[in-house]
């Protein structure tokens, strides 16, 4: 499994694999629900809805896969990115798609699909990015060693966090402060 998350009411488990597929599983009594299918490479990503309603996932294959989680039909695909992919739900919105690969580049998206901008800044791959839980600001970080803040609405940079020693690859909001992660050695 490459990657795993949990609904919001820990009722549902979702692992992406490096087959392609996804699966689902009800926590209680780990009985495997369904098995989604539609990626050509690994799935990188998984995420819920805040309602846990919808799933999505994201793959090496370029495309994000947005499923229902009680029936595990895929509701949409979103192709068309030039590279690897990531899927977040923004808290309270739609479906959050982050491309990889891309120098300076931390998309954001809504429903209907297309991209409502595309914040520009990091000089090397954007690896990862967070919510805050108002689903106002966005952190990003990147290979180029530096975290950045986001105002969602207006695409504005807020903060750059430098000082890091190497890759971040790992973002968490705390509830009164910055984000911060970096790979330890």
């Amino acid at each position: 499994m490459v990657a795993l998350a949990t609904s919001p009411d820990g009722r549902l488990l979702a692992a992406g694999a490096d087959s392609g597929e996804v699966y689902l599983w009800r926590c209680r009594d780990f009985k495997r629900l369904f098995t989604l299918r539609g990626h050509g490479d690994w799935v990188r990503s998984v995420a819920f809805s805040p309602d846990g309603a919808l799933l999505a996932s994201a793959s090496s294959d370029k495309t994000i896969r947005l499923w229902d989680t009680t029936t595990g039909s895929c509701l949409r695909s979103l192709m068309g990115h030039e590279n690897r992919v990531r899927g977040r739900f923004q808290p309270g919105r739609e479906p959050v798609g982050q491309r990889l690969q891309r120098r300076d580049r931390a998309p954001v998206a809504r429903r209907g699909w297309p991209a409502l901008r595309t914040l520009h800044g990091h000089t090397e791959v954007v690896w990862t990015a967070r919510f805050d839980a108002a689903g106002r600001r966005l952190a990003s970080s990147s290979y180029d060693q530096t975290i950045r803040l986001w105002d969602v609405e207006t695409g504005a940079c807020l903060r750059v966090l430098t000082g890091h020693e190497d890759v971040v690859l790992a973002l968490a909001f705390h509830p009164t402060r910055a984000p911060a992660g970096q790979r330890q050695r």
